[in-house]
């Protein structure tokens, strides 16, 4: 099961939605996060895993709302990153930290 949380208060405007949720499960990790999200359009996403300085460390493309991704922390090193979700047309646009230990 994912544990959705509520948008924070950087996600644009006009996706704070009730129904648009990501989650991340758990959080923080030390082997594999589950990613999930659901918004309310059927453009394919784009889910990246960025480290702390933005570099690009694993992406998923034509992601599609409700489908659940799953991320191995192994061999990341201990630290920040960050799961950036954005839709084909860029009008849903996510970003959850995610804590490596």
């Amino acid at each position: 099961n994912v544990k959705y949380i509520p948008y924070p208060d950087d996600v644009v405007k006009e996706n704070k939605k009730p129904n648009n949720k990501v989650g991340l499960y758990p959080n923080p990790t030390n082997a594999l996060v589950k990613v999930k999200f659901t918004f309310n359009s059927n453009q394919p996403c784009n889910v990246k895993l960025t480290d702390i300085s933005g570099k690009m460390v694993s992406q998923q493309s034509n992601v599609l709302s409700g489908q659940q991704l799953d991320f191995s922390s192994f061999p990341l090193p201990k630290g920040i990153y960050f799961i950036r979700i954005s839709s084909a047309d860029k009008k849903f646009m996510a970003n959850e930290k995610l804590v490596v230990e």
